[in-house]
């Protein structure tokens, strides 16, 4: 078995020639089969149309069969439908990073310029106005 990322795009129950109640799975990949009532139960409560699962899967032949979810599965948003809080708050959390890495190389080039005003700053000045610079940039950009 593998696991893989698939995109549900739609579940259908179909009946086999031998009487067998299973689903039709329409992925990104084309069609799987499922045969877990409890499985699909899974799929369909947490996974709606258009979003990702992990889910464990065999191959025979021609055909695809999930056999279960992957222990990571989580249910993902389609991109650019709606993002996920826990994206937002890692965009949030990279965006504040990146902002406190300009202020300090802008306070260690403000530092090492060769001027008189400097010399009467402490370093916590400097940070200061490092920060409102990049702030008043930030702000610029987001207008």
């Amino acid at each position: 078995m593998e696991t893989k990322t698939i995109e549900i795009k739609g579940i259908d129950e179909k009946t086999s020639k031998a009487g067998r109640i299973y689903w039709s799975v329409t992925t990104q990949d084309g069609v799987m089969t499922c045969f877990d009532t409890e499985l699909i139960k899974e799929l369909k409560k947490r996974f709606g149309a258009g979003q990702f699962a992990n889910v464990e899967i065999a191959k025979k032949d021609n055909f695809v069969n999930i056999r279960g979810l992957a222990e990571d599965s989580v249910v993902v948003e389609k991109i650019g439908e709606k993002e996920s809080e826990s994206f937002t708050d890692a965009r949030k959390a990279k965006d504040v990073s990146i902002y406190t890495s300009y202020a300090k190389d802008l306070c260690i080039a403000i530092l090492n310029q060769d001027s008189k005003t400097t010399d009467d700053w402490t370093i916590t000045d400097l940070m200061t106005i490092a920060v409102n610079t990049i702030k008043q940039a930030r702000d610029a950009f987001n207008k």
